[in-house]
C-alpha cells in the first residue's frame, strides 16, 4: 500500500551529521588516557592504552617532555607540572563551550577563532599556507610563554605552553594525523577495504572505536633537547617543521596499524608495539625543544651546545623548505593505447562468449576507437567524479548505451564501433590506479603519497611515482565472465550502471596499497597481477556496457538477464548521501551492517523490531538489514529513474530492545522516520519511543526522483544512546511496466 500523510517540516530537510559519499564531514577532538610509570634514574616511559583515539597521552608527554629537560630547567616548572599534565593541556578538548570560565580561563590561552586555528589543530588548504599558519600560531604562543617567563607569570606561560603542547600532540594521534590540507580520512577510506561482513566499516574510525593497543610503551631514552631558534619567530619557523615531522611519521604508520587492527594482532606483539612506537616517539621530543627554546631565550641561558644544535636545525630547514608538491602527469589517458585496445578485445570477447556478438564484424575499428582515445576531446561524455557526481556518472552511462544501441539498431556499423570503442576506453579510465581516487576534491594523490615511506634505497620512489604510470599491456587470460544486464532501457542502465561504476572504482582504489608494496619489494610478478586485475575490472565494466546496449537494440531480454532486475539490496547500494556520524554508540561508525551496537561495549547485537501481528505484537529478527545511531537530523539518499521500480519495501521503527536506555539526562531514546521521494512524503512515522511498534513500509516509487530515508531526534539530545534506528530488508521493487529499448 501507499501512505498519504501530510508533510511535516522535519522531513526530507537538509539534515545534520551528513556526507556525501567520497567525503566525511565529521570533525572529531578526541584524546585518549593512559597510566604512567616513570621509573626512577631512567628516561623509560611505558604507556597503557585504555580508550579514545590512542595517541601519546597530553598529560603524558608534558610529563615525558619535563623529563628530558636539564635540571634547572625542571626547577622552575616544578609547581606548574601538575596544572599543566591535568589540566592546561587538555585545554582545546576543554574550549568547546561557552561557560564564563572557559571564555576567561581556557580560550585566551589559546591560538583559536579570530587568530587563525581550530580548537585542536590548524585547517589549511595548501602546504604552503599550512606553513604560514602554522608558524604564525606558534610564534604567538611562543611569545607570550617567554615574556610570561621574563615577568616571573609562571602560571601563565605554562597555560599557553599547555595548549600548544596539545595541538603539537595531536599529530601523533591516528585521528589527528588524518587532517591538514588534504582529507587523508577520505582517502583512508578510499584504499582500504572494509571487512567483508561489514560494507558500511568507517574504517578510519577504527582507530578510536575499539582498534587500539590495550598495552602498549613507548621509550624514550638519552634524549637532549635542542635549541630551536634565538627569537619567537626562529622558533615558530623550525617548530613547523619538527610538527611536519611528527605527521609525517604518524601518518607513514596507518598503512600498519590498519592491517594490525583488521588482523587481530595482539596488541602486545612486537609488531603492534612497534607501529605505535613509531607514531609516538617523537612526539615528546619536539615538545620538550619548545619548552627548553623557551625557557633558553626567557633567562639568556643559551649554551655554546645550543648554539651548534641550532646550526643543525638551521641548515635542515634551508634544505628543506617546502615539500615536492605531488603532480600528476598531464596524459590525454592512463591506459596506453595497446593496454586500452587490450580491454576493449576482452570485453568484446566477453560479449561473444554471451551469445551477443553483434560488434564482432567491426572488431578492429572497436579496438582501434579504444586505442586513439583522447579524453581531452571536449565531445566525448566522461564519467564525474568517481563516487560523488552522480548526475554526470549516470548521464555518462545513459549517454554511451544510448549511443551504442541506437548506432546498432540503425544498422551504422561504423558509428557502433567507434561509441563502443570510446566507451570502454572512457570507463577505464576510472578502473586505472592513477584514475581511481579521483573523488569530491579532485585526484587524492597528494594525500595518498604520505600513507608511504619510500625505501631508502629509493628515496624519490614515492607512492604518486607508482600509481601515476602510464600503464602498458600486460599478457593475461581471460577469464569467464558473462556480461550482467544493466537495465532495459538508457535509463535504467543508468541507475544500475553508476552503482557498478562506484564498485569498481572502489575495488580499484583497493588496490593501491598492494601495488605501492608489490613496487616497492620489487616483486615484478605481483606488480603484473595486480595491473591485470585493473585490467579485468575495465574490460568486465565495458562488457557490460556493450551487452546491455547490444540488448536494449534489439529488445532482446532473456530470463536470466530480467531475474538480476527485479529487485535491488539498499543496504548494499553506494547511496548518494548517508550518515557520516551519529550518536550513542556509534560516533564515526553511524552503519552497521546485520546488526545493532548495544551501549555497553558497543558489542553487535541482532537487529530486532516489535512488529503487529493478529491483534498482538513479536520481535522479528532480520539477517539483512542496517543497524543506524541517531542524530539530530540524518538521511540516506538514492536517485531513482522514472516508471524502472514500482515500490520500495522495508521494514523500520526503533529497535526492539535498545530504545530504553537513559542517557544525556533523557530516559529513553525518541525520534522520527520517514520516506520520502523529492518533495512528496510517503511515509511519517510520527513520534516514536520504545513503546512504539515498528512498521511495514511498501511505498510507491514509481515516478522515480531523490528518494530519501531519514530520521529526526525527538528526545531533546541528538546524540541519546536509545536512538537506535533498524532497516529491516529495504528492497526496491521493479515495476512490471518498466521501460524497454529506445525511446
Amino acid at each position: 500500500m501507499s501512505y498519504s500523510i501530510s508533510p511535516r517540516p522535519e522531513i526530507g530537510e537538509a539534515t545534520d551529521g551528513l556526507h556525501e559519499l567520497g567525503g566525511i564531514g565529521v570533525s572529531v577532538g578526541h584524546t585518549t588516557r593512559r597510566g604512567l610509570v616513570l621509573l626512577a634514574g631512567l628516561s623509560v616511559l611505558v604507556f597503557t592504552t585504555r580508550c579514545g583515539g590512542w595517541g601519546v597521552t597530553h598529560s603524558h608527554s608534558v610529563t615525558a617532555a619535563m623529563a628530558m629537560l636539564p635540571q634547572w630547567e625542571q626547577a622552575v616548572w616544578r609547581d606548574q607540572v601538575a596544572d599543566m599534565t591535568r589540566s592546561y593541556c587538555m585545554f582545546p578538548d576543554k574550549a568547546g563551550g561557552k561557560t564564563p570560565e572557559v571564555l576567561n580561563e581556557v580560550r585566551p590561552y589559546l591560538y583559536y577563532g579570530e587568530k587563525g586555528w581550530l580548537l585542536h589543530y590548524f585547517p589549511a588548504e595548501s602546504e604552503a599556507a599550512n606553513r604560514e599558519r602554522a608558524s604564525r600560531g606558534f610564534v604567538w604562543v611562543a611569545q607570550h610563554v617567554i615574556s610570561d617567563l621574563k615577568a616571573g607569570e609562571l602560571d601563565r606561560a605554562a597555560r599557553y605552553a599547555g595548549g600548544l603542547t596539545h595541538t603539537l600532540g595531536d599529530a601523533s594521534c591516528p585521528i589527528h594525523s588524518l587532517e591538514g590540507p588534504f582529507d587523508l580520512r577520505g582517502v583512508i577510506n578510499l584504499v582500504h577495504a572494509p571487512p567483508p561482513e561489514d560494507p558500511y566499516f568507517n574504517v578510519w574510525a577504527a582507530f578510536w572505536s575499539g582498534g587500539r593497543p590495550e598495552a602498549s610503551s613507548m621509550i624514550t631514552q638519552g634524549y637532549e633537547p635542542c635549541l630551536l631558534g634565538e627569537t619567537p619567530a626562529e622558533i615558530g619557523a623550525h617548530l613547523y617543521f619538527r610538527y611536519r615531522d611528527i605527521l609525517a611519521q604518524t601518518r607513514r604508520q596507518l598503512v600498519e596499524a590498519i592491517d594490525c587492527i583488521y588482523t587481530n594482532e595482539p596488541h602486545d606483539s612486537e609488531r603492534w608495539r612497534g607501529v605505535w612506537n613509531r607514531m609516538g616517539l617523537v612526539m615528546p621530543r619536539v615538545i620538550a625543544d619548545l619548552y627548553h627554546s623557551c625557557m633558553c631565550i626567557a633567562f639568556d641561558r643559551i649554551t655554546a651546545e645550543d648554539r651548534a644544535g641550532l646550526a643543525a636545525v638551521r641548515k635542515r630547514a634551508a634544505e628543506n623548505d617546502l615539500p615536492a608538491q605531488c603532480v600528476l602527469p598531464d596524459w590525454p589517458t592512463a591506459w596506453s593505447p595497446q593496454a586500452r585496445r587490450q580491454i576493449a578485445a576482452a570485453s568484446l570477447d566477453r560479449l561473444n562468449a554471451a551469445g551477443m556478438a553483434v560488434l564482432e564484424r567491426q572488431r578492429q575499428p572497436v579496438l582501434n576507437a579504444a586505442a586513439e582515445l583522447d579524453l581531452r576531446d571536449a565531445g566525448l561524455a566522461q564519467p564525474g567524479n568517481v563516487l560523488n557526481d552522480y548526475n554526470t556518472t549516470a548521464a555518462a552511462v545513459q549517454h554511451h548505451v544510448t549511443a551504442i544501441a541506437r548506432a546498432l539498431r540503425n544498422g551504422d556499423d561504423q558509428a557502433a564501433a567507434r561509441a563502443a570503442g570510446v566507451a570502454a576506453a572512457v570507463f577505464a579510465e576510472r578502473a586505472s590506479p592513477v584514475r581511481c581516487l579521483d573523488g569530491v576534491g579532485g585526484p587524492a594523490y597528494q594525500a595518498f603519497a604520505q600513507l608511504f615511506a619510500p625505501p631508502q634505497e629509493l628515496p624519490d620512489k614515492t607512492a604518486l611515482d607508482v600509481v601515476a604510470r602510464r600503464l602498458d599491456a600486460v599478457s593475461e587470460d581471460t577469464p569467464a565472465y558473462r556480461p550482467r544486464l544493466l537495465g532495459t532501457s538508457p535509463d535504467e542502465a543508468a541507475f544500475h550502471g553508476r552503482n557498478a561504476f562506484v564498485r569498481m572504482a572502489q575495488e580499484s582504489g583497493y588496490g593501491l596499497v598492494a601495488l605501492v608494496q608489490a613496487h616497492y619489494s620489487g616483486d615484478t610478478q605481483a606488480i603484473a597481477g595486480r595491473v591485470s586485475e585493473y585490467k579485468r575490472r575495465a574490460a568486465e565494466f565495458a562488457a557490460d556496457l556493450l551487452y546491455t546496449a547490444a540488448c536494449i537494440a534489439q529488445e532482446r531480454f532473456i530470463d536470466e538477464d530480467m531475474a538480476g532486475l527485479q529487485t535491488v539490496d539498499l543496504t548494499q547500494v553506494p547511496w548518494l548521501r548517508k550518515p557520516g556520524y551519529a550518536g550513542g554508540p556509534y560516533r564515526s561508525q553511524p552503519i552497521v551492517f546485520g546488526a545493532s551496537l548495544q551501549k555497553e561495549g558497543r558489542k553487535k547485537v541482532p537487529l530486532q523490531l516489535r512488529l503487529p501481528i493478529d491483534g498482538g505484537e513479536a520481535v522479528r529478527t532480520f539477517e539483512r538489514g542496517i543497524g543506524v545511531g541517531g542524530h539530530a537530523k540524518w538521511s540516506f539518499d538514492l536517485a531513482l529513474p522514472p516508471g524502472v521500480f514500482a515500490s520500495a519495501d522495508m521494514y523500520l521503527g526503533m529497535h526492539a530492545t535498545l530504545g530504553n536506555v537513559a542517557s544525556y539526562g533523557k530516559e529513553h531514546g525518541a525520534m522520527q522516520l520517514g520516506i520520502t521521494v523529492d518533495q512528496a512524503v510517503l511515509f511519517d512515522s510520527g513520534l516514536l519511543t520504545p513503546e512504539s511498534l515498528a512498521t511495514h513500509a511498501v511505498v510507491d516509487v514509481s515516478a522515480g526522483g531523490r528518494l530519501r530515508l531519514s530520521m529526526a531526534d525527538r528526545s531533546g539530545h541528538w546524540a541519546n544512546y536509545g536512538n537506535q534506528v533498524v532497516y529491516g530488508e529495504p528492497t526496491l521493487i521493479r515495476s512490471p511496466d518498466a521501460p524497454r529499448g529506445l525511446k
